[in-house]
């Protein structure tokens, strides 16, 4: 039997095949129309399942039971893992700005994640100097005073930079984390992030067609 450790790795690296399953026997089954943005959000809650159980049994703290924070961690590792700089270190800089809801467990699944390279995780203040050599910048809650030039600054470069919102990719972010729709119809269930592709296309960064084309997609927007 595999090890979960190995499961995880293998579920990240071919994802596309889970996909397959689960979108051919949910449709089958049910006679609906599923989109890839609902099997994608069904696989990332399988993994998340799965990582709570290897976290734990890593003796790491208890596994933060909401589930939002988990499907957004599985979310972040699933874009960083299909984007591609045009120069790679042996360790991936993912860098923590703001206070975020979603910090905790990011931090937590970072001391599991196999991506390609090691990734080094690290809380740095919102200034430009640091940012710039970061290869992800994770924004999480900050007023558009302090975010805005930060963005500016990344503009053209392989930095790749993810938020909590839809106003994070208004404002020049590349990818945002959409808050799930609530009892009162608020919030988003179109799927788990959208993007603005002008700021991506302006990038030196490579992202797998696929990740793009589950997203929510922004055009004409940010710096």
């Amino acid at each position: 039997m595999l090890k979960l450790s190995r499961l995880l790795h293998f579920l990240l690296r071919s994802p596309l095949s889970l996909l397959r399953v689960l979108f051919f026997r949910l449709t089958w089954t049910r006679r609906t129309a599923f989109s890839a943005a609902s099997a994608w959000g069904l696989t990332l809650a399988l993994l998340s399942t799965l990582w709570a159980g290897n976290v734990a049994a890593q003796d790491t703290p208890a596994a933060d039971n909401d589930e939002s924070s988990d499907l957004a961690s599985m979310a972040i590792w699933g874009i960083i893992n299909y984007t591609r700089w045009p120069q790679e270190n042996d360790a991936l800089k993912v860098c923590l700005l703001g206070e975020s809801v979603h910090a905790e467990f990011i931090r937590r699944s970072a001391k599991v994640i196999q991506l390609r390279r090691a990734v080094v995780l690290q809380d740095i203040p919102a200034t430009v100097d640091k940012i710039r050599a970061c290869d992800v910048a994770y924004f999480g809650v900050m007023s558009a005073q302090q975010r805005t030039p930060l963005l500016r600054a990344l503009t053209g470069l392989a930095v790749l930079t993810i938020g909590e919102g839809v106003d994070f990719c208004s404002a020049g972010g590349m990818f945002c984390l959409l808050p799930e729709r609530n009892d009162a119809g608020e919030g988003a269930n179109e799927g788990l992030f959208a993007t603005n592709l002008d700021v991506i296309s302006r990038s030196t960064l490579k992202i797998t067609p696929r990740v793009l084309r589950l997203s929510r997609q922004m055009r004409g927007q940010g710096n």
